[in-house]
């Protein structure tokens, strides 16, 4: 077999997809013949036993690590293959059969993307996150801060609708109940972030290393490595004016919004609150107001993380 793995370790969330990954196990397992010589398979049961299970890979010394699930999967897979400090960071194969595939789009990998030749290897770029003094975790899609953590929250109280609907939906709700100017103090690359005022304030900020957040295309000329965050900043404005920008966000044409909108780029951010900060990371909640995290520190490691990318897939120069 012309594969560059020897030793592959698949790892299951059954739950993720809204059972989806569950109904597909079989199938799957039959498919992956192309990618390793040999391969192991294990279920996780929830996602610290899953965020375990990839820690123990890296112990193992598995070559390639799978992930068959969505956006929240890949990251607690991704934090126990990043956290742990034994042996070296194994190959991340992405199989995306969840609600949301943001990280898989960036990389140019589509569903069937393991029964099909021409998939590449390649090392991309991953972040960190610290909320006030708790231990930093890893990420690897992007972060999101203010109403865009809403919003995940949102959705996840939802249970009938995926993809686009479902963050529609569950959008459409947060401009509802979570609609809030946030006053934070903001700096990147530790320089103040000065073309807002404090007082003007800020709805929402993404911090992102791929190109989607919650499945709407934010940051299109974002790459997974070329050792940059692409930052969106959603300026204040009214309810109304949000609604008629929706259909600019679900057709992939929100960042020509100028005036709304601020883009940057850096490698380090930090956000500072006298109130609670909600956030996201991955599209996993990791704050609510009621937290009471203040401060969020958020900085960038260039190329560290090794995985599998599509055929389409354009590589940064350097």
């Amino acid at each position: 077999m012309n594969t560059p793995f020897s030793r592959a370790r698949l790892i299951l969330n059954p739950m993720a997809g809204r059972g989806r990954t569950g109904r597909s196990s079989e199938t799957i397992e039959h498919q992956l013949g192309l990618v390793a010589n040999t391969l192991d398979v294990v279920y996780s049961k929830n996602v610290l036993d899953l965020r375990n299970l990839a820690a123990q890979a890296r112990r193992d010394s598995v070559d390639l690590v799978l992930i068959a699930g969505g956006d929240g999967s890949v990251h607690h897979a991704a934090r126990g293959l990043l956290e742990e400090s034994l042996g070296v960071v194994p190959t991340l194969g992405i199989l995306p059969l969840g609600s949301a595939n943001d990280f898989a789009y960036s990389l140019n990998l589509t569903q069937g993307w393991w029964q099909k030749p021409g998939w590449k290897l390649g090392r991309v770029d991953h972040g960190w996150i610290q909320l006030d003094q708790n231990p930093s975790m890893a990420f690897v899609n992007g972060v999101g801060l203010g109403l865009n953590a809403m919003v995940t929250v949102r959705s996840q109280k939802i249970g009938w609708l995926r993809g686009i609907p479902l963050y529609t939906a569950a959008l459409l709700q947060s401009l509802f109940w979570d609609w809030r100017q946030q006053c934070w103090n903001v700096s990147i690359n530790y320089q103040p972030m000065e073309e807002f005022s404090k007082a003007e304030g800020i709805l929402a900020l993404s911090v992102l290393n791929g190109r989607r957040e919650g499945n709407f295309d934010l940051c299109p000329d974002s790459k997974t490595d070329d050792g940059l965050f692409s930052v969106m900043v959603v300026r204040p404005m009214s309810r109304f004016r949000a609604l008629a920008l929706l259909p600019s966000l679900v057709m992939g044409t929100f960042q020509q919004r100028k005036k709304s909108l601020l883009f940057k780029e850096g490698t380090q951010f930090l956000v500072e609150s006298p109130e609670g900060i909600p956030c996201h990371a991955d599209g996993e909640v990791i704050a609510v107001p009621g937290d009471g995290i203040k401060r969020v520190d958020i900085r960038l490691v260039s190329k560290a993380l090794p995985v599998i990318v599509g055929p389409s897939f354009s590589f940064s120069e350097g």
